[in-house]
């Protein structure tokens, strides 16, 4: 693998003629001449030449400088002896001088103080560091030469750059390309070749190499041309310097750019980087997402206009203030603050910023987190423990509540049934049924909010529910306002509970009767929408505002008077709704009335038939059995034992189960059905009923109560499949339910 083959355009070009950076600094002088002109000089011989001032040795003639005895060897250092050289201003010195041949290249190393001192040994350690020197600068020089026979030149660092044995004579272009270029990469070197002798121009390459052993290389390549006076193409003289390890960093650092740069267009948080002035530099694209703007419009603005008053006014002078004191609020820290969107809204964020040095040049980073959804999580986390306890206490008050109005209503029922049709005191105990039903109606909202449990749903007609209750409503809302009912006559039966729908149905009644204190009409209608059981409840009352709307659901949110609403039927509404897999729509404008549109998933059982099952059997009989009742309210324990004893039951009416066991006891007779609250003082209704049919085998029971049927048999306080009422009841329902355990 590696980066691919390229033309280096624009960089500083490696010149065959320079031996080095490395022998630059050298402190000895040192040349380099070519055809008898002077191509190259370190700094060092400039000084001892006296050239100042931009003045160079570069294109002087050698012969101009010093004279050269005889010939120099073509391999290694030769001593030239001491030799007197000219400096610009014409006087000289003398320097122990050696030479090198290579190529057409002459290299001269001088020495120039106390010569006749120096050893040999000495001379020749000068020697090879200046050829370490030449290595180490990292260029391997070449000529590749076009007359006929003449062979190509490499200089012994070009030899360890591509692993080859120096004592090697060389290669032939078409060598090199076949034994050293990489094989991805022959094809790019060969036509750069040709293409710059064609043209005659200098190239610079970057390709791959494989040294012996198979370990690829990175290299850079620079030639020049060289041509005689008529214009003839001599050689092309180069050079050669191995760049992996900075190919190799180039590649670390794109995959790291690469690696951070999907970081950051993937992370959901916004990260912005500002300036020490708070101007912001740059954005990731979770900030579009989350402020609205895009990274044109964020850049060069400062960063608090993602912020609104009062952070907005603070935010300059807070990093002013952190930038000369290095006291901290936010940076390093993180806190929840509120930010401003491009529409104007604000919004809870987590924010934390980190400071750091780019290049001496202080700098932050911002890390944003839109907190709205957490936010909302936690509200409706704290909202459900709040309904959680205070619906602990409302089941506990509702309870007991409701076992006294259900002693009141029933023996009104009792009372208005001793009355005549024409007695005055019949129509007021109507008037105390009907009050103490709607009572009752409020504390079964009270239990409902309290209860946790998921109800035991099954196919049920939401039109019949509605039937079997309107003339209930009808006395509820009172002759001043007309109750219009319009029923589908297309299935209408859902998954859900009787119970349930009466609670939701009675609660948008009694809502829309409080908006008209001034009468009017309520229409209730059901149809069906595809797989939907549509209700809707509408009145032509008050109407709500927009920020009403937004809390009638709330529980304990209530725009009545004190003492006339409990904040409850809406709330009530909404949880039994979400229990059916239901949604609720409002639509209400102040003075124009309140709808609410209700959706329920079509179920397409046929409904459940109990209550006609119930209904069908008989109760003209009169009844001649034994019934032990044990009840530990008094109210409703004297209207059970009335309700009973005027069917013509014999009834064993005790206070807690203590009593019950006594009586059961004392009993002659036979006992044939115990009627039996749930939760008893001493001995619970199910310990009474199992010590009870020890001595009567054929006892059977129907245990009552004001918990839920699921809540006591989670509870194991009632026996799975057990004849059971829940508080509040009716008395005929009690009738009926007596005669179908017995029969």
């Amino acid at each position: 693998m590696g980066r691919p083959p390229k033309k280096i355009v624009g960089s500083r070009p490696l010149s065959a003629r320079s031996p080095g950076r490395a022998i630059d600094i050298l402190p000895i002088p040192y040349l380099v001449c070519e055809d008898g002109l002077v191509v190259y000089a370190n700094r060092a011989a400039h000084e001892i030449f006296g050239l100042q001032g931009g003045a160079t040795l570069e294109g002087q003639a050698l012969a101009e400088l010093a004279s050269l005895p005889g010939e120099v060897r073509a391999h290694g250092w030769s001593p030239l002896g001491e030799l007197a050289w000219r400096r610009a201003d014409a006087s000289s010195f003398h320097a122990d001088t050696t030479a090198l041949q290579e190529g057409t290249g002459l290299h001269l190393l001088l020495y120039a103080s106390a010569a006749q001192d120096r050893t040999t040994a000495e001379l020749a350690r000068l020697q090879d560091d200046v050829t370490r020197l030449q290595a180490l600068g990292g260029l391997g020089r070449y000529e590749i030469r076009f007359g006929a026979g003449q062979k190509n030149w490499f200089s012994d660092a070009f030899f360890q750059i591509v692993g080859c044995d120096p004592a090697r004579e060389g290669f032939s272009r078409e060598e090199y390309l076949r034994e050293v270029v990489h094989p991805g990469d022959r094809e790019f070197v060969a036509t750069a070749l040709s293409e710059a002798i064609a043209q005659r121009t200098r190239y610079e390459l970057e390709y791959r190499i494989i040294r012996p052993g198979g370990e690829v290389r990175h290299v850079r390549s620079s030639g020049d041309l060289v041509f005689d006076d008529a214009g003839k193409m001599l050689c092309l003289r180069g050079a050669l310097i191995d760049v992996t390890s900075l190919v190799n960093s180039a590649t670390e650092l794109r995959h790291q750019g690469a690696w951070l740069s999907a970081i950051l267009d993937t992370a959901v948080e916004a990260i912005i980087l500002i300036d020490a002035r708070g101007t912001i530099k740059s954005v990731n694209p979770a900030t579009q997402r989350i402020f609205g703007y895009t990274p044109d419009e964020l850049r060069g603005h400062n960063v608090k206009m993602l912020m609104p008053d009062p952070y907005q006014a603070e935010h300059d002078g807070y990093l002013s203030h952190y930038m000369s004191t290095g006291e901290r609020k936010i940076i390093g820290i993180g806190r929840e603050v509120v930010g401003l969107r491009k529409d104007g809204t604000r919004f809870p964020m987590d924010l934390a910023v980190s400071e750091m040095n780019l290049g001496g040049v202080r700098m932050f980073s911002g890390f944003v987190r839109d907190a709205s959804e957490r936010k909302r999580l936690e509200s409706e986390f704290l909202q459900s423990q709040k309904n959680e306890v205070v619906g602990r206490l409302s089941e506990g008050i509702a309870h007991d509540f409701n076992n006294l109005l259900m002693g009141i209503r029933s023996c009104a029922r009792l009372a208005g049934e001793q009355l005549g049709e024409s007695d005055s005191a019949r129509e007021l105990m109507s008037e105390i049924e009907v009050t103490t039903q709607r009572g009752m109606a409020m504390t079964r909202r009270l239990l409902a909010f309290g209860r946790q449990q998921t109800a035991q749903l099954s196919p049920t007609s939401l039109g019949s529910v509605i039937q079997e209750n309107v003339p209930m409503w009808r006395r509820l809302v009172g002759e001043d306002i007309e109750l219009l009912v319009e029923s589908c006559s297309e299935p209408d039966v859902l998954q859900g509970e009787s119970g349930l729908l009466e609670q939701v149905l009675i609660n948008l009644v009694v809502n829309a009767r409080d908006a008209l204190p001034k009468g009017g009409r309520i229409w209730i209608r059901t149809a069906r929408e595809d797989d939907a059981i549509l209700l809707v409840v509408r009145d032509e009352g008050c109407g709500m505002d927009a920020a009403t709307r937004a809390r009638i659901f709330e529980p304990f949110f209530t725009t009545k008077p004190p003492g006339q609403g409990t904040g409850l039927g809406l709330s009530t509404v909404m949880r039994i709704v979400r229990e059916l897999s239901g949604k609720v729509e409002v639509e209400s404008e102040p003075g124009n009335g309140t709808t609410f549109r209700i959706h329920f998933p079509a179920c397409s059982e046929a409904p459940a038939s109990a209550r006609k099952l119930v209904q069908e059997t008989s109760v003209t009989r009169p009844g001649r059995e034994t019934i032990l009742l044990v009840e530990d309210e008094a109210l409703i324990r004297f209207a059970l034992r009335q309700s009973l004893t005027k069917l013509g039951y014999q009834v064993l009416a005790a206070a807690d189960g203590k009593q019950a066991l006594e009586l059961a006891s004392a009993h002659a007779g036979s006992l044939d059905l115990l009627v039996t609250d749930v939760v008893l003082p001493n001995f619970s209704g199910r310990e009474v009923a199992e010590r009870v049919r020890a001595g009567h085998p054929k006892l059977r029971c129907i245990f009552m109560s004001a918990h839920a049927r699921e809540t006591l048999l989670r509870q194991d306080r009632l026996p799975e499949n057990a004849a059971y009422l829940e508080k509040p009841f009716d008395l005929g329902d009690l009738a009926l339910l007596v005669r179908q355990v017995l029969a």
